[in-house]
């Protein structure tokens, strides 16, 4: 049996690099790094070296892609940052391309709200933001355990102690 995989989400970050560092420092037993977007960073930025990014509304280098699919073994991972899926309205069109994409993980960012629950079979997840969250104090991240029989694990942390929350999924 093999062992599950790891990965960290991250987004909205606007500009901050010490967290992103600090995370990095901590999280080194991910398999991989995922960014939903409103960087602020340029694609070529030493930081973003090992991580999938993608273009937020607030990213202003043209060469980031609004969208990726990722296959970590056999996981299939759609990202995008929410803005162009109407996300702080209904995660519907949202889900409805990660369907699309034949991805069983959608993470996106844009609204600042940590939070992940399932739509139809497919496991949305978004990591809050470690700049300006909303609906709460912290500054969150997600770390998603990649489970051989899909059914994911996700821990959110807040960003300034490194320490895991309890959220609640819907």
């Amino acid at each position: 049996m093999s062992k599950n995989k790891k990965i960290l989400v991250i987004s909205d970050t606007h500009g901050l690099v010490l967290p992103l560092k600090e995370i990095f420092e901590k999280h080194t037993d991910v398999t991989a790094i995922f960014h939903c977007g409103d960087s602020e960073l340029m694609n070529f930025d030493p930081i973003l070296k090992k991580v999938h990014i993608v273009r937020g509304n607030c990213d202003y280098d043209r060469t980031l892609p609004n969208e990726l699919f990722i296959k970590i073994g056999q996981h299939k991972i759609y990202m995008t940052h929410g803005h162009m899926h109407g996300v702080k309205s209904s995660l519907d069109q949202l889900q409805e391309r990660a369907k699309e994409m034949g991805a069983e993980i959608a993470l996106y960012g844009h609204s600042h709200i940590a939070k992940a629950n399932m739509m139809d079979d497919v496991l949305m997840v978004n990591p809050g933001s470690l700049a300006y969250p909303r609906s709460r104090k912290e500054k969150t991240y997600a770390i998603i355990t990649l489970d051989q029989e899909q059914k994911h694990q996700v821990d959110f942390y807040h960003a300034g102690t490194n320490e895991l929350l309890n959220l609640a999924s819907d």
